[in-house]
């Protein structure tokens, strides 16, 4: 069942032959999928319509709390405390002091110690800028290296190129 329509090849959009065109094939589609139950791609109508679930009636208000995470230290707060004898609190607090005692400064109090004395005398040390001294402590190769290094390089490659001016 061919028409001469399309001996003349596809017809642009928007026009009535395409429209016609268009209308015809979606009937020759209905047509097969009415006669076997399944469409052009071969997958039945049951796998290309959507269902029919609504995902909002699914959540009620009461979902809509925070998120509440699990403190197991203030169930253990709650409990009431019994009080400690004053006697053996002190006695707890001489052992305490007489062990911190005879270990001496952790070494972090110690490093702080040293770094805090760095700086004191940093900042008591007056520092003068030194034009020679200060440019060249930031350069990683000494002048007289470079030179050596790079020996008459330049006058060598002068004399190999031409300049640019004439």
């Amino acid at each position: 069942a061919e028409s001469s329509d399309e001996d003349d090849g596809p017809a642009p959009l928007g026009t009535m032959a395409a429209a016609k065109a268009a209308k015809r094939k979606r009937q020759q589609t209905n047509q097969r999928t009415a006669s076997t139950g399944v469409e052009e791609g071969g997958r039945e109508e049951w796998m290309m319509v959507p269902g029919e679930h609504d995902f909002l009636k699914g959540i009620s208000k009461s979902d809509f709390r925070g998120r509440k995470f699990k403190n197991s230290k203030s169930k253990r707060d709650t409990a009431p405390a019994e009080p400690i004898n004053p006697e053996v609190l002190a006695e707890v607090h001489a052992i305490q002091q007489a062990y911190q005692e005879s270990r001496g400064p952790s070494l972090l109090d110690a490093h702080r110690q040293s770094k805090a004395k760095q700086q004191q005398d940093k900042t008591a040390e007056e520092w003068k800028w030194n034009r020679d001294k200060n440019l060249d402590d930031g350069r990683r190769v000494d002048k007289n290296a470079l030179q050596m290094v790079l020996g008459g390089a330049s006058t060598e490659l002068k004399s190999k190129f031409q300049s640019g001016q004439r």
